[in-house]
């Protein structure tokens, strides 16, 4: 166990964190979504290095020694790992481990890598010691990813009506409240606006279904605005009309100002065909004496 120890010490020296380095660099792209992360160890027994098939279990623990993450369903649960002359290569959250939960890092920033060993021969697991804390650049560099991928999220959740005007910075309301000129106008807004519409260019075909339906609809005094029903209710009274109107009511009407079907009846003789029945009923009723007075006439 010593034996083995000692070798892991020696893989701690600065030129071994170079390869370590090299083994944890992480695909920015993936692991927010829980992608293994890769990793290289070496063991040595008894001063010779390992080489073939061994069983690993792997966890990852904070400062407290609080286990955050393990390989398997329990600190027993092992995995099976091709080891040549004392090298090995896994994928921590693959090869059948328990996948890496993507706020891993981001809740724990100080993580260790903690390895055992199962020594064949003695029947005994080996805790390869140190513990390797996780510092790389990359990961620092994805916990950032992750942070801001957090914060993102957080802000598509926000709820309608979750922000109010006493949450806004002074810079945001008076942005909210500045006074749009046209200078602050898109250019294409501006063509539009200065553009000029000649005879013909809107038809029908360019009006939007909303906009026909309205032209066609049918206006009942009910679509009326107050004020609208209200003067076609009141009475007109000739103070209400204007001087020409009136001078047109109050001046005299000659014959010339009449119409010819109008004179035409004025001018033709009356016969008793154009009279009607009831007319014609008096003309021909017998007067009986007495029947015309004074008070008739």
């Amino acid at each position: 166990m010593n034996c083995i120890r000692q070798a892991w010490r020696r893989w701690r020296f600065p030129e071994s964190y170079v390869l370590l380095g090299l083994f944890l660099t992480i695909n920015f792209g993936t692991f927010l979504f829980s992608a293994p992360i890769p990793y290289s160890g070496k063991v040595a027994v008894n001063g010779a290095n390992f080489d073939g098939a061994a069983q690993f279990t792997f966890a990852l623990r904070d400062a407290n020694g609080t286990v955050h993450w393990r390989n398997g369903a329990d600190a027993n649960t092992s995995i099976e790992v091709p080891v040549d002359r004392g090298h090995y290569i896994v994928l921590l959250g693959g090869q059948g481990m328990t996948s890496i939960g993507e706020g891993l890092f981001l809740d724990h920033p100080e993580l260790f890598l903690q390895v055992r060993f199962y020594r064949a021969d003695t029947q005994q697991w080996l805790h390869l010691q140190p513990d390797q804390r996780i510092t790389s650049t990359p990961h620092a560099l994805t916990a950032e990813l992750a942070r801001n991928a957090l914060l993102a999220q957080l802000a598509e959740s926000v709820k309608a009506g979750a922000v109010t005007l006493d949450m806004l910075s002074p810079q945001v309301l008076a942005e909210l409240n500045a006074t749009i000129t046209r200078s602050r106008l898109a250019p294409g807004i501006r063509q539009d606006l200065n553009a000029t519409l000649s005879a013909g260019v809107v038809s029908l075909a360019n009006l939007g279904p909303d906009v026909l339906a309205e032209l066609n609809a049918t206006i009942s005094r009910a679509r009326l605005a107050p004020g609208v029903r209200q003067d076609l209710n009141r009475t007109i009274t000739r103070n209400m009309l204007p001087v020409d109107v009136l001078a047109d009511l109050n001046r005299t009407i000659t014959r010339g100002m009449l119409p010819l079907d109008v004179l035409d009846d004025l001018n033709k003789t009356i016969t008793r065909g154009d009279l009607p029945a009831d007319v014609l009923e008096d003309l021909n009723a017998t007067l009986s004496a007495g029947a015309v007075s004074l008070a008739n006439l």
